[in-house]
Parts: C-alpha cells; structure tokens; sequence
C-alpha cells in the first residue's frame, strides 16, 4: 500500500513539473512574438503613411490626443458663430436689419404657409429652408398671431430663432466637413479640416444671419457625404436620403444643381473602374442605372415640393431671373485673367490669404485614402468657379469653403507626415499661422458688428437732434434713393423728425461712406465731363445702371472737395475696418446746416 502510495505522488510530481515547464515555455514564446511585433512596428511606416524610427506609442499620443480634439473644436466655432447673433434685429429702437439680403429670406419665413401657393416669395431664391423652419415656427405663428396679436414679438422671436437654426447648420457644418475629410484623407486632415472651418472669415460670420450661403455650405457636405456612402453600400435607402439632400440643396441655391453630376460620374468610374473586387464590379449596370434614376426622380420632387411659385408663372420666374443676370452679373464682365484675378482676390477675401494658398498646392498632393473621393471635390470646385466666372462674390466661396479648407488641411498634414525634421516644423507653422490670421480676422469682424456706427449714430440723433428738425439722407441715385438700401443707414424715427430729399436744403444732413467715396472717387477720376456729365459706358459701375445725376455730382464735390457747401460738419461715426467683412459698419457723416 505504501509503496503505491509513493508511485502515485512520483506521478503527480513528474505531472506538475511537466505542468510548468509547459507553461515556461508558452511564456517565452509569448514574450518573443511580443519582442518580434515591436521590433516589426519600428521598422515599419507609421499609420499615416510616414516612416519614422520612434516608437509606435510615441507618435500615437500626440493624435491619441486630438483623437478627442473634435468636440472642442465644434465648441469653439459654435461659440465664435453665435456672439454677434443679435447684430441687426431690432430688439433695440436705435436698430435696423443691417443685411440687405436677410430680409428677404426672413421674409419667406414669416409669411408661410400663406405665401407658399403664390409667386410673392423673391424668385431668385430657393425657399427650402424658408419653408421648412415656417413649418416649424407655424404652431408658434398660431399662438403669438392669432390668439395674442403680437406682431412684433413674433417677428424677433423669428428671426432669432432662425438665426440660432443657421449657427447649427454652420457648425454642423464643420462635422462634416470632418466625416468627408476622413473618408478622403484620414483622422489627422480630418481634424485639421474641421479647425480650419471653425474660423473660417465669412462662414464663421454669415452663420448669424439668416442668408442661404451658410445652409447651402452644409447642404452641400452633407450631399457629398450621402453620395460617397452610397457609393460604398449601394442600398436603396442611401440612394433615397442622397435623393433627398440633393433636392434640398438645388432648393436652396440653384447654382448647386451642379451637385448632381458627382452621384453619375462616381458610379460611372465605380464600375467602369474598380479600385478593388469590392467595388461595384459586382453589380450590374442596369441596377446602377436604376438607382441613379430612382435618385434623380426624388431630387426633384423634393424640389418641386418646396418651390410651386416656379410653375405658377414659369415667365416670371425666368424673366425675375434674366432682370437680375442683367442688372448685375453681366454688367462686370471680364477677360480671363481678370476672371482669374477675381478668383483669387475674392477667395482671399472671403477666407483669407493662407487657407485658399495650401488648398491651391494641396490639390496636387495625394492622400491615403480615396483619391475618387477628392476628384469629386476638385471637379465640383472646377465648375462651382466656372459657372460664376467673373460674378464670384465673396459670399459665394462660402459654399464651398469646407472643400477648400479639406485641401488646405492636406497641404499642412503632407508636412508632418515627413522624416525630416525641417519639414515637420514647416508643417506646424502653416497650421499656427493659418489658424491665428483666420482667428484675428474672425474676431475684428465680430467686434465690428457688435460695435456698428449706424447705431450710435441713430442714438445721436435721437438724443442731441430736436424734434421737427428737417433730415435729408443722401444717396447717389436720383431713382434708386436711399431707402433702396436703407440698411446702410441709421434708424431714423420719421414720425419724430421730417425727411426731405437731401439736395433741398435740410437742416441735417446724413452722409454714408459708401455712398460718399464711390462718388469721390469717380470726381477724381477724370471720367467726368464738362458739367458733371458721366458717360454711358460708365453707368455700368453704378446700381442697376443708375449713374448719380450732374446736380448730386456737384452737390458732393461742393460739399466734400471745394468745401463750398453751406454745411458744417456735426459729428463722425467710424470704426478701424481691418478685415474685408461683408457690409462692415460704414462711416456715418452727420452735416448741420449752418444758419
């Protein structure tokens, strides 16, 4: 008995002994391949492309950090958007709309449903948005309009609730601007792309104001990111939500119907052209036609749904749209190079010097990911430029400002993708240099607005200027006066004072500095003939071609150049204009007529 005993606990001891040498063994070979994939990670490219011989969790930090740089990031630009959202409505007395377009729109929103069934909307504008947030606000119409009365309340309530709905759409903007950057590039561009766009001058500016560059900018991500998902998956759904986004987005700005041409191109080069055996090879055609066709028809029922004034009088829907193609875009008319010098000089305006720079030389550069994706972004910027040619207004490079800021991002990231050191330090200029000029040029503009001369200027009036007292505003047209842009002028409370036209001889005199400076410079120019005649060939610089008259010439050279005027200089308003903000606060001129 014994002696079994003994064998059994030999047996168990030889068991445990082969027990842990086993698992001494597995151990080693646990630490070797660990050994073996650090030492293959050091020698191998880091995840964005660059080789680099530090380790893995060295360079993974910094990005692991900004990893969670997206929300601070939406933060900042939601913030920088929202501070002047009380510029130009006029909660205050002494305040009027300050935006000559604003009330347009604002207009549509207020006035829905009733305007829906009629042309009384203004045609050149799309009204998806108009009527979606009037469908929105209607409830509410109901209850301030019909069972309060109150008017006025409901038309600050509106306009800033609207305002508030174009901030979201501005920063919303910015993540997707973050979500395409990501599918073209990769997590780093995406990033930086986002940053760019948080201060981005006129995107981050015009988001407070209830115009359709803001909304067609996130219209017009948010098309791009259905169209590369759909892309990818092929699914009906996607093709109906794309189908839906796009007829929003030729319902907000006609221009990007362009739009429509990138869905038929990438499915073209998809299955013409599979990147892989993943790619669409592996449907047929006819379904591909299907989809597309199926996609097109929602587009434009979704349209027709939002714009029945096109169809209730088409002549005056084209007509409203030729008056204007005349009246101002066919009025400064160009050569090619002067097209390309308005390219550029309004892109700047509108963004900056360096971003529109880095995204010129970040077209040129590849990225790690779909090179189809940013061939679909170039081509939509190639015809978004052609299209307005030499009538590229600042405004309009809103729209397109994420893509731009995509490129930019490329640029700066190509840098600090580099081994050598240099180069890594170049990129990391680019960025700061970037992001600080579009910064300081988004907080002068701010200051700008919130510091507006036509509001202390109508507080001036209102406290220092008697009641009855004769106030001419000047203007430079003798057909278009200065109520066509009254939003350029101080709120003037006419039951209190009497307005006369300013070439009679008022007891004040309202001057507005861009009004006063194009005439002066047109004085000084020697366009002018004998007695203040300005040829014909030059009424195309003016207003709907409406020239200043010989005796509004003479008034303002007698006035401002010779000083011959029987006019006293009361009080100036001006702010420091550091930055080409759209409708900066002119300098107001208050003139006293001297007894």
């Amino acid at each position: 008995m014994s002696n079994n005993n003994s064998k059994l606990s030999k047996q168990i001891k030889t068991a445990k002994k082969k027990k842990m040498r086993f698992q001494d063994a597995s151990l080693k070979n646990t630490d070797s391949q660990k050994q073996e994939k650090r030492k293959l990670s050091l020698m191998e490219p880091n995840r964005n492309g660059a080789d680099d011989n530090r380790p893995l969790s060295q360079n993974a930090k910094p990005w692991n950090f900004l990893a969670h740089a997206l929300v601070p990031i939406l933060l900042i630009g939601f913030i920088l958007r929202i501070i002047p959202i009380k510029w130009g409505i006029p909660i205050d007395p002494f305040i009027r709309s300050y935006h000559p377009d604003e009330v347009k729109v604002l207009n549509s929103i207020l006035s829905f449903p009733e305007i829906y069934w009629t042309t009384k909307t203004w045609l050149v504008y799309g009204t998806s948005i108009q009527y979606i947030l009037g469908t929105m606000l209607f409830p509410l119409k109901l209850f301030f309009l019909k069972s309060l009365n109150l008017d006025f309340e409901y038309y600050i309530f509106v306009s800033i609730f609207s305002r508030f709905a174009s901030i979201i759409l501005g920063t919303g903007c910015i993540y997707l601007t973050y979500l395409i950057a990501k599918k073209s590039y990769d997590e780093k561009v995406a990033l930086l792309s986002a940053a760019f766009l948080s201060v981005a001058f006129y995107h981050t500016l015009n988001s407070a104001l209830i115009t359709l560059d803001v909304s067609s900018s996130f219209l017009l991500m948010l098309n791009f990111f259905l169209c590369f998902r759909a892309m990818e998956t092929n699914r009906l759904l996607d093709y109906i939500l794309l189908g839906i986004a796009s007829g929003l987005l030729v319902g907000t700005k006609i221009v990007l119907g362009i739009f429509f041409c990138i869905p038929f191109i990438l499915n073209y080069l998809k299955f013409f052209y599979p990147l892989s055996n993943t790619d669409t090879g592996q449907f047929s055609l006819l379904n591909q036609t299907k989809l597309l066709i199926f996609y097109l028809l929602i587009a434009i029922i979704v349209f027709i749904a939002f714009h029945p004034h096109i169809f209730l009088d088409f002549d005056k829907y084209i007509s409203f749209y030729l008056s204007d193609k005349h009246n101002f875009m066919d009025r400064t008319r160009t050569s090619i190079n002067g097209i390309l010098f308005i390219w550029g000089k309004n892109t700047i305006k509108s963004m900056g010097p360096f971003l529109p720079v880095f995204a010129f030389f970040g077209v040129f550069l590849k990225g790690k990911k779909s090179s189809r994706n940013r061939l679909m972004l170039l081509l939509f910027l190639g015809l978004y430029y052609g299209f307005f040619r030499w009538f590229l207004d600042p405004r309009y490079i809103i729209a397109i400002s994420p893509i731009i800021c995509i490129f930019a991002a490329g640029f700066c990231i190509w840098f600090l993708n580099q081994k050598k050191l240099f180069l890594r330090y170049i990129g990391i200029a680019t960025i700061i240099i970037a992001m600080s000029y579009s910064l300081y040029w988004c907080i002068s503009g701010i200051s700008l607005r919130l510091n507006d001369t036509r509001l202390s200027a109508a507080k001036f009036i209102m406290q220092h200027i008697p009641k009855g007292t004769t106030i001419g505003i000047s203007g430079v047209s003798e057909k278009y006066d200065w109520r066509t842009h009254s939003w350029d002028y101080p709120k003037i409370d006419f039951r209190r004072y009497r307005g006369v036209n300013f070439l009679n001889e008022p007891e004040l005199l309202i001057l507005n500095s861009n009004d006063f400076e194009k005439v002066i410079n047109t004085l000084n120019s020697g366009k002018l003939r004998k007695n203040y005649v300005l040829p014909e060939t030059h009424y195309k610089d003016w207003y709907k071609y409406s020239a200043p008259s010989p005796r509004i010439f003479r008034f303002y050279d007698d006035l401002l150049v010779k000083n011959k005027s029987s006019y006293v200089l009361l009080k100036t308003f001006q702010q420091k204009v550091n930055v080409p903000l759209e409708f900066a606060p002119p300098e107001i001129r208050i003139y006293q007529k001297m007894l």
